[in-house]
């Protein structure tokens, strides 16, 4: 048990030791190594440095190969103190890194990152299995959209539920609302935030104070009661509240028939034509029919409706096609396609319309 202990608390003082301590260990015991075989006329053992480096390594990691040993009485004497000093040193290196491996391992399994400077990405506020591997997957779906690594935080006492998905990153906090706390899931560079918190209250107070932390990014979140929906949009010009209109479309669907699946089919971006939305920046002056028509004859998209701002506030669905559009100005084109519209193309259609 004494033996054990002792061999405990080794391992422990080993894995404490800095890097560059153990880095300067090792440098001085090569340089040692070097001068006194050189000393001892091994010349093949030292004839250059990667020969030396190769038998230090070998011989110090116990593998052995046996194409290069001592062949001089001092050589091998040497050689003899110097393999248990260097597999100490080696024994050193392993257990640091398999330390740090299991440390960053850890960090990982239990959602412990620090991603407070992560840029661009999305942020998933809340967690619930089956759902939220909905969600993600919804926007896997999007292969025209632009990679950037997905982030799903919640403060439930579970490990990473995402080990084998290298695109999704898991983080835990203790506290979803508390600014610190909030800080390390990169909230405030984040490029979109989806908040998930599994109830209309949650989802409210949640939202609100994201907003109030990151006031430039986009943040969506679902709120069933119309109260509370309109009171959040009304005060946060940057958060998009999804309502629910399972009565609208019961009703809809039951006057028109397949009303649903035509709604289902254009959320649903795995399968079949999608709605989208992209932002461009008119080059010259346009109505929405010549954007209409760009679409229509380069992607054979569907332009179903416009917007000057990003919340779609001032939407515009289905508007006459002499409606003006002014050069230099941002719009966000709403549209149903296979997939999602670059805004460069777009811009480099409607200038080659403008000089025909």
């Amino acid at each position: 048990m004494f033996a054990l202990r002792s061999l405990r608390r080794l391992i422990v003082h080993v894995a404490n030791i800095p890097y560059h301590v153990i880095m300067i260990l090792v440098a001085l015991h090569m340089t040692v190594s070097y001068a006194l075989l050189s000393l001892a006329n091994e010349t093949h053992l030292v004839e250059d440095v990667v020969t030396f480096i190769y038998f230090w390594v070998v011989s110090s990691s116990t593998v052995g190969y046996g194409d290069l040993s001592p062949a001089t009485q001092a050589g091998k004497i040497f050689v003899c103190f110097m393999i248990p000093t260097s597999l100490l040193l080696f024994s050193m290196i392993l257990t640091k890194f398999g330390k740090s491996a299991l440390h960053s391992f850890n960090m990982v399994q239990k959602g412990m990152l620090n991603l407070e400077h992560k840029e661009n990405h999305i942020l998933i506020m809340g967690y619930k299995p089956i759902r939220t591997d909905e969600i993600i997957s919804l926007i896997l779906s999007d292969k025209s959209r632009e990679p950037r690594d997905i982030v799903v935080v919640c403060d439930e006492a579970i490990d990473n539920p995402f080990l084998n998905r290298s695109e999704i990153i898991f983080c835990k906090l203790e506290d979803m609302i508390n600014e610190t706390q909030v800080k390390r899931c990169g909230l405030k560079n984040a490029h979109k935030i989806i908040v998930d918190g599994g109830d209309d209250y949650t989802n409210y107070v949640h939202s609100a104070r994201y907003s109030r932390m990151a006031p430039h990014t986009h943040i969506t979140t679902c709120i069933s009661n119309t109260t509370l929906a309109d009171d959040i949009s009304a005060a946060y010009n940057n958060v998009e509240v999804i309502v629910d209109y399972s009565e609208e479309l019961a009703v809809r669907a039951m006057q028109d028939c397949g009303t649903s699946r035509v709604f289902n089919e254009m959320l649903d971006g795995r399968v079949g034509q999608n709605m989208y939305s992209t932002a461009i920046s008119l080059p010259v002056d346009a109505t929405f029919g010549d954007i209409e028509k760009a679409l229509a004859e380069s992607d054979n998209a569907s332009l179903i409706a416009i917007a000057n701002d990003p919340m779609g506030k001032s939407l515009q669905l289905n508007p006459p096609k002499s409606l003006s559009l002014k050069a230099g100005k941002t719009y966000h084109l709403h549209y149903i396609n296979a997939q999602r519209i670059n805004a460069d193309k777009c811009i480099e259609m409607l200038k080659e319309m403008a000089f025909k």
